[in-house]
Parts: structure tokens; sequence; C-alpha cells
């Protein structure tokens, strides 16, 4: 039915996760075992190609009805990782692709995208805390509660860490309590490798740091 370039502040698996609930109420998780999805660079959104294979993996997923539900999904992650070639070739699918598919195209730089496309694209730009280009530990304010709850996990963690280091150097942190602050990080981290629930890694920090960087 439509096509869709989001621009992403930061290329990464949990920004898409984000866009894809706030526009299309989905989640990389159901997507990836629906009949009626197809994701292109799903795992390794920084070093994968989009290629002519892909290009056709689209071009047979779009030229079927869905299965289940109302309409297919097509999300191709990092889209700007992809040549010109590839580019004019998907610009044909995407003028003539029927209306129970909706094509969502990813990409950190909107630039490296070709006019043709982007003139027929639904542009969004993600900025889930108030950002002005892509987020930087030195523009984020820890006492801004948005930060704890929405930026990204990861990002939240390198923006701690940056905090620390910029605050101890400033004499505002002692060496106990910086070295408090990255133990805690290291424990975040190792929460992150072994899967657990984003949520509750997001509460441990609140609990264990917000005291301190708030104080």
């Amino acid at each position: 039915m439509a096509t869709y370039l989001i621009k992403l502040p930061l290329l990464s698996l949990e920004y898409v996760e984000t866009a894809l609930k706030r526009y299309f109420s989905a989640t990389l998780k159901k997507l990836r075992v629906s009949t009626d999805a197809l994701i292109i660079n799903d795992f390794d959104i920084f070093n994968d190609t989009i290629t002519l294979e892909d290009v056709k993996d689209l071009t047979f997923f779009v030229s079927t009805r869905p299965v289940v539900e109302k309409k297919k999904l097509a999300v191709i992650i990092g889209f700007e990782h992809s040549t010109q070639e590839v580019q004019n070739k998907l610009l044909k699918t995407l003028e003539e692709h029927p209306t129970f598919v909706d094509i969502v195209l990813f990409v950190e730089d909107e630039g490296k995208v070709i006019d043709t496309i982007r003139s027929r694209a639904i542009i969004y730009r993600l900025t889930p805390i108030k950002a002005s280009g892509p987020l930087l530990a030195s523009e984020i304010s820890l006492k801004d509660n948005n930060v704890w709850d929405q930026l990204p996990l990861k990002d939240l963690i390198r923006t701690i860490r940056e905090w620390a280091l910029k605050n101890l150097e400033e004499g505002s942190l002692n060496q106990t309590e910086y070295h408090y602050i990255i133990s805690t990080l290291l424990k975040a981290q190792r929460y992150l490798g072994v899967n657990l629930n984003k949520d509750d890694i997001r509460r441990f920090l609140r609990y264990s740091l917000y005291r301190i960087i708030n104080r």
C-alpha cells in the first residue's frame, strides 16, 4: 500500500524496534516468525550490504497475498548499504507493489537514498528524545527522566559512562563513586549478554545510579 523511509538517529536494532512499535504496532520478534513479514538485513546491520538477491526476495514476497494478516510488511534495515544499481532495481518493485504490502526502509543517512525513491516514500524521522541530530552523550541530560526510559539501552550505558568520566575529570565525582558507576555498568552489560529483560536492566540502573547522577 505504501513505502516508508524512516531515518534513525543511530542505526541499531533498538531504534528499529522503537520505530516499528510507534508507526506499525509491530515488533521484530513477531515479524521474525510471521509468514506475512520479511526482514532483510536483520542481525548484522553494520556489515551486510543489500544485494540484488535481496531485491529478488522482496519482489517475490510482494507478489503473493497475505496468509494471516490483512497486510504484509517488508522491512529493509540499513538500506543505505546498497548500491545505486540495487536501488534502481528496487525502484520498479516500489512503483508496482500491490496495495496489500507496506515496505519500510530504515536508514541512518537518508542522503544515500536516490531521489526517485525518496520522492515516492512517506518519510519519518525518528527522535526518541529531543535531539537535533545523531545522539551524542554530551547532548543528553541524565536529569531528564525520559532519557532513562526512552534512550536505547546501549546508548544509555554509553552516556552514563561518558558522564562519569567527564565528572571524574572535573572533580564532581570521587574515585570511589566513579568505580561504583563503572562496576554497575559492567553488570548491566553482562545482563544484556544473557538476554535479561531490558526493562529490568533499566530499573537496575535507575535504582543503582540515579541518586548519584542527579544529586
